[in-house]
């Protein structure tokens, strides 16, 4: 089953908010985030009650991530429901019907990285921008897509102005965003050009 970390939940999410945003101008990012979480929440309960109850109610041992395959898969995507949250309903189910482990997606520190990192990359839009063009070679900014060029003006934000330190592992988060809604020329685009801005210490001060 493939699983998406709550981190990498959370960057799709503001990925998706920055793009929105920029088109709908009305879009409201609290009100919508407070709904998506109601929903995301709600939904999970009410799988995992189902779930819980076919396990402990049936003879026959049945496959976990068949079910939870079987019941998410059910679910027509929506605007509250997308992608991502099924990929972390899948996640936080599993683990928590096979490990009895605890997850909370939603907990402060998460919603905290959340609003940190939307805010943090629209305020520093313009400097941004300038920072990547800086170092694009043989490249226009108009000729970068919409989302490749939220995708790394979110990593520029991260690294730099919510001081996250390993660079590695930033790029590789951001590379598997990539190669969900990009191709692998994007994907080696991408990675050079964050490399190229990484190496740099002295940007925003850092």
């Amino acid at each position: 089953m493939n699983f998406i970390k709550i981190k990498n939940y959370i960057r799709i999410k503001v990925l998706k908010i920055i793009y929105i945003k920029k088109f709908n101008k009305v879009f409201k990012v609290k009100k919508y985030i407070k709904k998506n979480i109601k929903y995301i929440i709600n939904l999970y309960k009410n799988i995992y009650n189902k779930i819980y109850f076919i396990i402990n109610n049936n003879n026959k041992k049945k496959s976990l991530i068949k079910l939870i395959n079987k019941k998410i898969n059910k679910i027509k995507y929506n605007f509250f429901f997308q992608y991502e949250d099924k990929k972390i309903i899948k996640y936080i189910l599993y683990y928590k019907l096979k490990y009895k482990k605890k997850f909370n997606i939603y907990k402060k520190d998460n919603i905290i990285f959340l609003y940190d990192l939307y805010k943090k990359t629209k305020i520093n839009y313009k400097n941004n921008i300038k920072i990547i063009k800086k170092y694009l070679i043989k490249w226009k900014i108009k000729r970068i897509n919409l989302i490749n060029l939220i995708i790394i003006e979110m990593a520029i934000t991260e690294y730099f102005i919510l001081n996250k330190l390993n660079i590695n592992i930033i790029i590789n988060e951001y590379i598997i965003i990539t190669n969900i809604y990009s191709n692998n020329k994007s994907i080696k685009f991408i990675n050079g050009i964050l490399n190229n801005i990484f190496k740099k210490k002295n940007i925003y001060g850092k």
